[in-house]
């Protein structure tokens, strides 16, 4: 079955918004603050500046029209509707404003052309005159309409019987239900944005989706959703734990000598094999209960050609960071998320060649959560292993430990293994050498330091104890900061988003080279523009959300697309503002830091008006100066170890249309 999709933008109202000089403010609670009407202007100076708004009053942008390839825009017309002047037709800027450059006055029709779907504007209702340069016009929705909603079950047949509600919040504004060919047609209802909600059968779901005031047509994809139980039949034994540890529990690239014990799959411990057979093309959902709160292990074996995906529960998005393949190189694959008890983690396993594909899946309920020490003064102490766990946890609390020089040691005669993981969650060191020398200066108090100490011998015992001691042995040097202030402007989106973006490879086997100021990597022959994905994430999935059964807690951020640069330097949701950028370098000596603090303001001053990758930019000569810089302190962030530098880190951010 063939189906058009339209593509519209989405708006949000705001409560008070205050346009541009142009235009007016859309409400203000006290008359006395409404500023000054805009002044008329002069034709033969000005030209003719026409500012389109919405019925809520907020502007109408050039890029709103619908279509990828047409702007908003705005000509003077004779009474018959042709343009008077070739000159008299400007496309809208993103505050809403056509400035026709059009110097003759003279009493012309306004004409607005591709305006967003679903809205109307009558092309004779508003008349320029010889003195007057600046005007206000407003669009309008368009007549009110039925809704049709199709519902596609996974075999591509029609779902019949299905109630659908038309949502405005939480109130109602349409139903219907699908007859025989899957199609509810609901009343004639005002244009609108509203949530699609279905009755469906058990065992099937859909992603979240909205209606709008243009796209009046809605198809959904429905979904197997299966919940993957725990029963004892399937516990994993004998030879085929030993399969499982073969393949999942060696850490690349040394498989003789593994360094991610921890993962290792207990015999003791609930894990359970699954054989999920997903047909051609077929992206099959499951949902994982958890009986008890812990870190849930997932894995599979390599295989036919499929993905793994961790969604959220809603199936509105999912972290691509967390996705398992068949064709990963190291033979590690495996995720491991912490879900609390009662709560669901949602997975779907997809074939991705299109051909019927089975997939051996392993899920291991968690073992007894590790004990924590809090280490919050210089001394021994003693850590407690529980049975079946062979970690134990100290929190080097810096927030009462305060500054200083310390030195971390380990008294024990067992193999041991010491994680260090900082309070943000970012693992520093997977394999730290004690003892440890740690210097805690005055920047750095408040926060913790947490270290994971793994037993590796198997013949320990079930309950075992070891003595963890922190000495002070000096203090910490004396801190200064500089700071630099730069400024780089990236002012113009790339437009010529055609091909599959492919991103760069950063070994320097495909090198890129400058020209009259941009970037450009020669493919197959063919000339590409390097561009950088800047984007501002507007739902992003973390492991932890499913304690929040509202799914709430999940922040915007910036970043460079899969780099995950948070907006922290002044950045508020829902706002749009320049955000700075901070590259830190620090100039150490015996008895002094200093931090010399280079800011890059206002880098991308159309920063906050693109999400969910669209922020394209082609690569300048000022945007490789900075990524160059960011990459070079940053790249660890990204590729996850300090001792992997790539040849060429700044191209992490940069890639090519194919």
């Amino acid at each position: 079955m063939k189906r058009k999709f339209t593509k519209i933008a989405s708006f949000v109202t705001a409560a008070c918004l205050t346009l541009t000089a142009v235009a007016f403010a859309a409400c203000n609670p006290d008359d006395t603050d409404i500023p000054p009407e805009a002044p008329s202007g002069s034709p033969e100076k000005d030209g003719y500046n026409i500012t389109v708004l919405y019925p809520d009053g907020s502007p109408v942008k050039g890029t709103d029209s619908g279509d990828r390839y047409a702007r908003v825009s705005a000509e003077l017309t004779d009474e018959n509707g042709e343009r008077i002047d070739p000159n008299a037709k400007a496309d809208l800027n993103e505050a809403g404003v056509a400035q026709i450059s059009y110097n003759v006055p003279g009493e012309y029709y306004v004409k607005l052309n591709d305006i967003p779907p679903g809205y109307a504007f009558d092309n004779t209702s508003v008349k320029t005159t010889v003195d007057k340069a600046y005007y206000t016009v407003s669009i309008e929705l368009g007549a009110p309409t039925p809704y049709t909603v199709t519902l596609i079950q996974p075999d591509g047949s029609p779902l019949s019987g299905v109630d659908v509600k038309l949502m405005s919040g939480s109130t109602e504004v349409a139903s219907a239900t699908t007859g025989e060919n899957g199609v509810a047609t609901t009343p004639t209802i005002v244009r609108g944005a509203y949530k699609v909600v279905l009755d469906l059968p058990e065992g099937l779901g859909y992603r979240p989706i909205m209606t709008g005031i243009g796209l009046t047509s809605i198809y959904v994809d429905l979904v197997k959703l299966s919940e993957l139980p725990f029963d004892e039949e399937h516990l994993l034994e004998g030879e085929a734990l030993e399969s499982w540890d073969n393949e999942l529990n060696w850490y690349y690239p040394n498989k003789e000598n593994p360094t991610m014990t921890n993962l290792k799959f207990d015999p003791e411990a609930d894990c359970y094999a699954y054989n999920v057979e997903v047909g051609e093309g077929e992206e099959v959902f499951f949902q994982i209960t958890a009986p008890k709160t812990g870190a849930y292990t997932i894995g599979s074996k390599k295989g036919n050609d499929y993905e793994i995906k961790f969604y959220q529960n809603d199936l509105s998005s999912y972290d691509s960071s967390l996705t398992i393949s068949s064709d990963m190189n190291n033979g590690n694959n495996i995720q491991r998320m912490r879900i609390i008890e009662g709560k669901q983690l949602t997975v779907s396993v997809k074939s991705k060649t299109g051909a019927s594909v089975t997939v051996e899946m392993l899920v291991c309920i968690p073992l007894p959560e590790p004990e924590m020490t809090i280490a919050s003064a210089p001394n021994t102490y003693t850590l407690n292993y529980v049975e079946g766990v062979k970690e134990a946890i100290v929190r080097f609390n810096t927030a009462e430990i305060g500054t200083g020089v310390f030195k971390l040691d380990i008294e024990t005669s067992y193999n041991i293994r010491v994680e260090e993981v900082a309070n943000t969650g970012h693992v520093l060191n997977d394999d730290l050498k004690l003892p440890h020398t740690l210097e805690i200066r005055n920047s750095e108090v408040g926060g913790y330091t947490d270290y994971h100490i793994y037993i590796l011998n198997d013949d320990a015992p079930a309950t075992t104890q070891i003595k963890f001691t922190i000495t002070k042995t000096g203090e910490a040097r004396t801190e200064r900061t500089e700071e630099i202030n730069m400024t780089a402007h990236v002012s113009s989106k790339f437009d010529e988003q055609t091909g599959t973006f492919t991103w760069m490879p950063t070994d320097g086997s495909i090198a890129p080279y400058e020209k009259g100021g941009l970037w450009y990597v020669n493919i197959g022959g063919d000339e590409k523009p390097l561009v950088a994905a800047i984007s501002k994430n507007l739902n992003v999935y973390s492991p932890d959300q499913v304690e929040n059964p509202d799914g709430d807690d999940a922040d915007d951020l910036y970043s460079f697309t899969t780099l995950e640069y948070f907006g922290e330097n002044g950045y508020t949701p829902g706002t749009q503002q320049n955000t700075n950028l901070t590259l830190v370098t620090i100039n150490t000596s015996d008895t002094e830091i200093v931090t010399v603090k280079t800011k890059y303001n206002d880098f991308i001053n159309t920063y906050a008006q693109y999400s969910n990758n669209d922020g394209v930019y082609q690569v300048t000569n000022e945007l490789k100066d900075f990524l160059e810089q960011f990459m070079e302190g940053r790249y660890a962030d990204f590729t996850g170890s300090n001792n992997n530098k790539p040849a060429l880190p700044w191209l992490i951010a940069c890639g090519y249309y194919a």
